[in-house]
């Protein structure tokens, strides 16, 4: 998408003022991915325009790479089994994390309950940077 904003810039640059029915042919201004093969259809369109016309910071080397990109993005399009295998362990990885941290919070604040009880009005200071009730035991 960056790459594709990237020749849609350059498009609005050189015809914007001069012929803007010539941004049409970049999809400016147009919903780029309503579903996968509308996006490829649109990004090869663009690249076979690009054949034909120059604008001003898309070299060759853009050119070629948008196509590398919209190779891959078909590539990844295919499989998508093992984007979603990824995303399922990373938010299993993440769903650990997140309980290991509140399990060695709760640690840290049943010891400071323990330190620095809620009867003793000199702890109240402490017992609010703790996040502990001020009027009751820690329960968690």
């Amino acid at each position: 998408m960056a790459a594709l904003h990237e020749v849609q810039a350059a498009a609005r640059q050189k015809y914007a003022r001069t012929n803007p029915v010539m941004m049409n042919d970049y999809l400016v201004s147009h919903r780029l991915n309503p579903n996968q093969a509308t996006f490829k259809e649109s990004v090869q369109a663009v690249i076979t325009r690009l054949g034909s016309d120059t604008l001003p910071g898309i070299t060759p080397a853009k050119v070629a790479n948008l196509q590398t990109l919209l190779t891959a993005y078909g590539t990844a399009a295919a499989n998508p089994t093992s984007m979603q295998s990824d995303a399922t362990t990373q938010r299993k990885q993440r769903d650990a994390q997140v309980s290991s941290i509140t399990d060695r919070r709760m640690t840290i604040q049943f010891a400071a309950d323990a330190e620095w009880p809620f009867s003793v009005d000199a702890n109240a200071g402490v017992r609010d940077e703790f996040f502990l009730p001020l009027s009751q035991p820690f329960h968690g």
